[in-house]
C-alpha cells in the first residue's frame, strides 16, 4: 500500500505538478517544500496511514498558526496553495532559526525536519541568513497556545490583592495562574481551591489552602474557561470540576476569567456542555438532555472506565446545543432531578476576562 502511494506521488511530481520534478518542487525561494514532497517524505518514512495522519496534523497546526500570525512587513513574492501548505506561508530558515515548541510543527521538513520519535519538527541543518534575507523576512512573533496561556496567567497577578485569601479555578490556565501566584505567595494568606487537583499544585508551591466552608467570602476568583461569549458568559467543566468552581465563583466579589482568545465565541454550544450527574441518574438525566435537543455522551477515561469528579458523580458531556438564552438554560437543565451542576456559568458569569491574543491581553469588563 505504501508503494503505490508513493508511486502515484511520484507520478503527480514528474508529470502533473506545476512543479515538474521532485527537487524542482522545493521552493528555494522561500525554503518551503511543496505538498507532493512533504507527502512522499512523510509516507515512505512512517507508512501511509501514519503519513497521512501527520500530514493532517500538520494542516490543522498550520491553520491556527495563521490565526496568531502577525504578517511580515515586506510580502511573499509568490505563494503556493496546496493541502500541505494550507495556511502556513513562513519562509522556513527564519522560522526555524526565531521559533521553538509548538508551532515549529507548522514549518516544512525542508529546513526542519522530522524528528525519529512522533511527527514533532525540530531544526535539522545550517542555517545561512544573509543581511538580505533578514530584511526580506523580518523576524515575526507567533505565540503558541502555552505561550498565550502564561501570558494571561501573569496579566491576572495584577489583580490579585495582597493580604487576602483568593478563589483559583481548575484547569490548564489556572495551572499556570498558580505557578505565577508562587512568585507573590509571601503576599496573601491563601486560597481556596475548586479541585484537588488544584489543592495539590498551590500546596506543591507552599500557599495554604483554606476549606471554602471556612471562608465567607473571597475578593477574587480566578479562573479560566472552555468558552465564553460577549456577555460574559462560560462553559465551564472541562476539567470534570465545574460544580466546586461555580461554588468558589458564588462567594466571590469578583470573578476574572482568563483564556486565550481561541475561547471567545458569539454563541455558547460549540464546546460540548458537562452536566454533573448523580451515577444512580444518568440515564434518566441523558434521556431528558437528548429531549431537549442535545446528545448526551458518558465521559470517560482513554482505557473505558468512567470519570469519577471529585464528588463521586460522573459527567455527561452534551453535544450540539446552541445556547442562545444561557441563564434559562443553566436554570431549566439544574432542575432536572439528578443533576448536580450544569457547565453554564450565567449566574456566576465573569465580571472581567482577560483575553491573550498574539498582540497582548485585553481586558473586558461585563
Amino acid at each position: 500500500m505504501r508503494w503505490i502511494f508513493l508511486s502515484v506521488i511520484r507520478f503527480y511530481q514528474l508529470y502533473i505538478s506545476p512543479h515538474k520534478g521532485f527537487e524542482c518542487a522545493f521552493r528555494i525561494h522561500s525554503g518551503r517544500a511543496s505538498c507532493s514532497k512533504l507527502g512522499y517524505r512523510v509516507i515512505r518514512r512512517f507508512g501511509t496511514l501514519k503519513g497521512l495522519i501527520l500530514l493532517q496534523q500538520r494542516l490543522l497546526r498550520c491553520t491556527e498558526a495563521n490565526k496568531k500570525l502577525i504578517q511580515f512587513s515586506t510580502p511573499y513574492k509568490s505563494q503556493q496553495a496546496g493541502f500541505c501548505d494550507a495556511s502556513c506561508d513562513i519562509p522556513s530558515d527564519c522560522a526555524c532559526f526565531e521559533l521553538s515548541g509548538e508551532i515549529a510543527n507548522c514549518i516544512d521538513i525542508g529546513s526542519c525536519g522530522f524528528t525519529s520519535k512522533g511527527n514533532n519538527l525540530k531544526y535539522a541543518r545550517p542555517l545561512s541568513i544573509t543581511p538580505d534575507s533578514q530584511s526580506t523576512f523580518k523576524a515575526i512573533k507567533i505565540m503558541n497556545q502555552n505561550e498565550l496561556k502564561r501570558l494571561v496567567a501573569q496579566k491576572a497577578i495584577e489583580y490579585v490583592p495582597h493580604n487576602t485569601i483568593i478563589g483559583v479555578g481548575t484547569g490548564s490556565t489556572a495551572d499556570l495562574f498558580i505557578d505565577e501566584l508562587a512568585l507573590i505567595k509571601d503576599k496573601i494568606i491563601g486560597a481556596i481551591a475548586s479541585s484537588e487537583r488544584t489543592k495539590q499544585r498551590l500546596e506543591g508551591h507552599g500557599i495554604q489552602v483554606f476549606d471554602v466552608n471556612e471562608v465567607e467570602s473571597v475578593p477574587v476568583y480566578i479562573d479560566g474557561a472552555d468558552e465564553i461569549d460577549t456577555e460574559g458568559n462560560m462553559i465551564k467543566g472541562g476539567g470534570a470540576a465545574h460544580t466546586r468552581e461555580k461554588i468558589c465563583a458564588s462567594i466571590a466579589e469578583q470573578f476574572i476569567c482568563i483564556a486565550d482568545a481561541s475561547k471567545e465565541v458569539n454563541i455558547l454550544g460549540t464546546f460540548p456542555l458537562p452536566v454533573e450527574v448523580v451515577p444512580l441518574a444518568r440515564e434518566a438525566v441523558a434521556r431528558q438532555l437528548s429531549d431537549l435537543g442535545g446528545r448526551p455522551v458518558w465521559r470517560k477515561h482513554a482505557d473505558g472506565t468512567p470519570l469519577i469528579t471529585d464528588n463521586g458523580c460522573h459527567i455527561l458531556d452534551v453535544h450540539g446545543l446552541s445556547i442562545n438564552e444561557p441563564l434559562a438554560l443553566e436554570i431549566q437543565l439544574s432542575i432536572i432531578p439528578g443533576v448536580l451542576t450544569v457547565g453554564i456559568f450565567a449566574q456566576n458569569a465573569a465580571d472581567i476576562a482577560l483575553i491573550a491574543t498574539a498582540e497582548g491581553v485585553k481586558t473586558i469588563s461585563y
